[in-house]
């Protein structure tokens, strides 16, 4: 009788306008990319300097934007899931994941999602090297070998959050 319920607060969601984008673009330098972390160790102030820079973080916003993809499966897009339909158009045929984890608890399943390859986003693969890169099973967004791949969302994540502060006080961030 005594407990009240909270009722669940709806965050509205901040969007990204074009100029504030490609204001972002161009503040993603390794100049930019440092923050001073600040923590506490065996009673001891420590100070510790960290850069959130990355060659590949423009060209997956910039695939963000263009496909609306969640993190994980920009950064598992691979060449060889481009197929074309109807003669003339071409799709990224992959699984979706949130769909088919919810839906068997597995990666795969029954349910894939077709994303359209439109006119701007078949430009910005060919800035990636579509040409030489089609039909391989190379990954869209470029990344070192063995690299962890929740350290890589994890990094977009922070780094946008980083990023968009030079560029925004709207507080936006990745979510």
């Amino acid at each position: 009788n005594r407990i009240k319920i909270r009722q669940p607060q709806s965050k509205e969601k901040k969007t990204i306008t074009k100029d504030e984008f490609e204001k972002l673009l161009s503040v993603i330098t390794y100049a930019n990319g440092f923050i001073t972390e600040v923590f506490m160790t065996k009673g001891k102030k420590i100070e510790r300097r960290k850069n959130f820079y990355k060659p590949l973080l423009v060209p997956a916003f910039k695939l963000m934007v263009q496909t609306g993809l969640r993190r994980e499966e920009l950064l598992t897009l691979r060449y060889s899931d481009i197929i074309s339909i109807d003669d003339d158009k071409q799709v990224f045929r992959i699984n979706n994941l949130k769909v088919n984890r919810i839906a068997t608890g597995e990666d795969t399943g029954g349910y894939i999602k077709n994303i359209p390859i439109t006119k701007g986003l078949k430009k910005l693969l060919d800035e990636f090297g579509y040409d030489q890169k089609k039909n391989t099973d190379a990954y869209i967004i470029e990344r070192p070998v063995d690299t962890d791949l929740d350290y890589l969302k994890n990094l977009l994540s922070r780094s946008f959050s980083h990023y968009i502060k030079l560029v925004s006080d709207r507080g936006l961030e990745y979510n």
